[in-house]
């Protein structure tokens, strides 16, 4: 596993495991569980661009480095 922050672009992965934080609630709503594909679309900085079920979604770097794929 490594953090999503860390993961080379243009590429799918499966999200293994993500954190109990305090964004947690909203990462569920726009899909980012655990067992979920996602494509990294872009990275910069280690903030993240990933496509999850048809939706574009901006990640910061720390969120990012919480999602280990």
């Amino acid at each position: 596993m490594i953090a999503l922050s860390l993961a080379k672009p243009g590429r799918n992965y499966t999200i293994r495991w993500n954190c109990s934080c305090d964004a947690e609630q909203e990462m569920k709503q726009t899909g980012l569980c655990p067992g979920e594909t996602i494509y990294l679309l872009n990275s910069y900085f280690e903030n993240v661009i990933v496509l999850v079920k048809g939706k574009t979604i901006a990640l910061s770097r720390e969120i990012a480095f919480y999602i280990k794929v």
